[in-house]
């Protein structure tokens, strides 16, 4: 076990930089972090002095093309969520991933979902994001030019689920991509900040229809 004072918004990309260096199976570490609890900012925590009770921090990760199959993961994060789940995803046209969302649902998990617009037109998507909605899962698209390029998942605000994979099949199962998973109430916290931020934003953002 590693113990050491990092940043947990630092977490993530120095993590995919060791991970490299570590066998192919999938991963996982604990360490203690450090964070300005006293920061302006709560979307981006600040190095500071060590804190009497350091939080433990818990990272697994998955690589598509190792093996790792990271839509266990996935599901993992997905079912240990209690009382909610905040999606922000660019795609999302896996059909099991989207089962397990509605499953979250029904056992009365909080899920909410924010996609890019243009993504929600395809076809596949469209489907998928049409069978969320008849469950009762709301959805929000970007009314701004760019893309909502996000794939965040934050589960009880608790716990972070980020990479490069998306919620496809071709991400979970062929791609060279990766899913990283972060235990860390800070960081999630911070992260869910912002998803509230997006939520609300109703000059960037509104209900898919």
């Amino acid at each position: 076990m590693n113990k050491v004072p990092w940043l947990s918004v630092a977490i993530a990309s120095a993590i995919l930089m060791v991970s490299f260096s570590l066998p192919v199976n999938p991963g996982n570490l604990s360490m203690t972090e450090s964070v300005n609890q006293n920061s302006t900012d709560l979307n981006r925590p600040s190095l500071a002095t060590s804190t009497p009770n350091p939080p433990q921090v818990q990272l697994d990760w998955a690589f598509t093309r190792a093996g790792h199959h990271p839509e266990n993961l996935l599901h993992a994060t997905i079912a240990s969520a209690e009382t909610s789940l905040d999606l922000a995803a660019y795609v999302i046209n896996h059909t099991e991933m989207a089962k397990t969302l509605i499953e979250a649902k029904k056992r009365g998990v909080k899920v909410r979902i924010i996609t890019d617009r243009k993504e929600a037109q395809k076809k596949v998507q469209s489907d998928v994001l049409k069978s969320l909605k008849k469950a009762g899962i709301p959805i929000k698209i970007n009314k701004h030019n760019g893309w909502m390029h996000l794939t965040a998942m934050i589960a009880d605000g608790d716990i972070v689920a980020t990479g490069s994979c998306d919620y496809s099949q071709a991400s979970l199962s062929v791609n060279d991509d990766v899913l990283l998973a972060i235990k860390d109430p800070i960081l999630a916290q911070a992260w869910k900040n912002r998803f509230e931020l997006m939520w609300d934003d109703e000059e960037n953002y509104q209900i898919l229809q």
